[in-house]
């Protein structure tokens, strides 16, 4: 049994929302057609999704190289990493227009909330448990807008997001701008993620109470497992009382 947590952090992308949708297919061909006007059509629609599928997987890769994990502005994602062979008024003309495009490249219609969630939302909201966004993302605008448009942006006592903070999970940082902000210890929360190199990491760096990874198959590298938000209600809802012992 887990102890009850003073706060609870989730990830974005696979905690509280999904999509049934590619990136690349819901994404990439409507900002390609933007960026084709930006630069006044001097690359084609399917060359500027090629640069933009490039440059997110030159990203990534940059993101794993970077030992202090300090996040890629939307000015250096543009001007170097998707226009760095343009011609210098179509690299100038994205580069001036970055943060909008960093947030159309992120923005998701088809964002919908985890089965479940809706449900521990207002739990916490019921109970006073604060719970905070801790996201890797190059456009946290937009992963607020979404939680807007979905309706659950009031649930959230905070949102922290590394193209805001500068760094990104598993950096420990992520976590422990949010507990601060809290005025909770790491200790005292637990934090639920997808992945266990991002997620599960950053927690065991930032010495949470629990890492708590959504996923389909158990993990040994969390503390729990949990499918949804349903199975993450349930867990809340066993958890011991703060002092009650420990796990």
């Amino acid at each position: 049994m887990l102890p009850r947590p003073r706060a609870l952090l989730l990830d974005f992308g696979g905690v509280i929302v999904t999509s049934d949708r590619g990136h690349s297919a819901e994404v990439l061909p409507k900002l390609a057609g933007r960026v084709r006007q930006l630069i006044g059509g001097v690359l084609t629609v399917a060359e500027i999704e090629s640069e933009l599928q490039r440059a997110g997987q030159l990203r990534d890769e940059l993101r794993k190289e970077s030992a202090e994990c300090l996040e890629i502005s939307p000015e250096r994602f543009w001007g170097e990493l998707v226009a760095d062979l343009w011609p210098a008024p179509a690299r100038e003309a994205v580069v001036a227009h970055a943060a909008d495009l960093t947030y159309d490249y992120c923005y998701r219609r088809s964002w919908r909330l985890v089965d479940g969630m809706s449900d521990l939302l207002d739990y916490t909201l019921q109970s006073g448990l604060p719970v905070a966004v801790v996201s890797n993302t190059a456009s946290g605008q937009a992963h607020r807008v979404g939680l807007e448009h979905l309706g659950v942006g009031g649930a959230f006592a905070l949102q922290v997001y590394s193209d805001e903070l500068g760094r990104y999970k598993p950096h420990p940082d992520m976590i422990f701008a949010a507990t601060r902000e809290l005025y909770v210890a790491p200790s005292d929360c637990w934090m639920v993620g997808d992945t266990v190199h991002r997620d599960i990491e950053c927690s065991r760096r930032a010495g949470v109470g629990a890492a708590i990874l959504m996923a389909p198959a158990p993990n040994d590298d969390a503390d729990a497992t949990v499918l949804n938000g349903h199975e993450l209600l349930k867990l809340l809802r066993s958890a011991s009382p703060p002092g009650a012992g420990s796990r």
